[in-house]
């Protein structure tokens, strides 16, 4: 079935949906938040790259804080909108009538789910670069990259694993 022929459904959200949304409007307000409170204290310039030791190789002006904040807010923007019409995904299966809903609603939150990982974990990267800029800390922790692959291979297993059961 050709992606214009398939059935146009909308998907009433479900809390899960809510929940998953609000994780990434609260984590895009962290993302503002963060910088704003610590913006005056803050030397002139801060590290923005990491080597994988964690260690900072890469520095800028501190308006560079604004940076992530800001595109963040429009991948996370996309995101949403995107969410909100499956019916436009590409799916490795045939869509039908009968399985339209359950695809198109596994895929919408499938995509939620991302959104709020990586919306987490830029958040988490904002209080990090901040904490390194305010010397509290001097390297990344050795985990946060790893776990952020972790929740997103996760949520795809989560997504790829639901799309076998629907069939």
């Amino acid at each position: 079935m050709k992606k214009s022929a398939r059935p146009k459904i909308e998907i009433p959200l479900e809390e899960t949906d809510r929940l998953l949304d609000g994780l990434v409007v609260a984590s895009l307000a962290i993302m503002f938040v963060i910088p704003a409170l610590h913006y005056a204290e803050l030397p002139e310039v801060i590290p923005i790259h990491f080597n994988l030791k964690g260690e900072a190789d890469g520095y800028a002006p501190k308006a560079f804080l604004w940076l992530l904040p800001t595109i963040s807010s429009f991948t996370c923007g996309l995101m949403l909108f995107l969410a909100r019409y499956p019916h436009t995904f590409n799916y490795p299966v045939k869509i039908t009538e009968q399985n339209a809903e359950a695809h198109y609603r596994l895929a919408a939150r499938m995509m939620r789910a991302l959104n709020a990982v990586i919306a987490v974990f830029f958040a988490y990267l904002c209080r990090e670069l901040v904490q390194m800029g305010l010397q509290e800390r001097s390297t990344l922790k050795p985990w946060a990259v790893p776990l952020l692959i972790v929740g997103i291979v996760g949520v795809l297993v989560w997504y790829f694993r639901g799309m076998r059961r629907i069939g």
